[in-house]
């Protein structure tokens, strides 16, 4: 089941936004992937794209998340 309603990335912050509210996280680009760094623990998404990240874990983040154009 995906947790993650929407996330948005900016110049510093990861923030993940559910229906139970938002949170902001550090995160690190390495090797073709971007880390976030939640409570102690480093979900991996793989940039597909420069408008698009992939999480293929099951901890509710699973899924494709695409830039939406404003």
């Amino acid at each position: 089941m995906r947790i993650i309603e929407q996330i948005e990335v900016t110049d510093t912050k990861f923030i993940i936004k559910t229906a139970a509210g938002e949170m902001a996280t550090d995160f690190t680009i390495e090797d073709g992937y971007f880390y976030s760094h939640l409570g102690g623990v480093q979900i991996r998404f793989k940039i597909v794209s420069a408008d698009t990240l992939r999480n293929e874990g099951d901890l509710g983040y699973e899924g494709t998340y695409v830039r939406k154009s404003k």
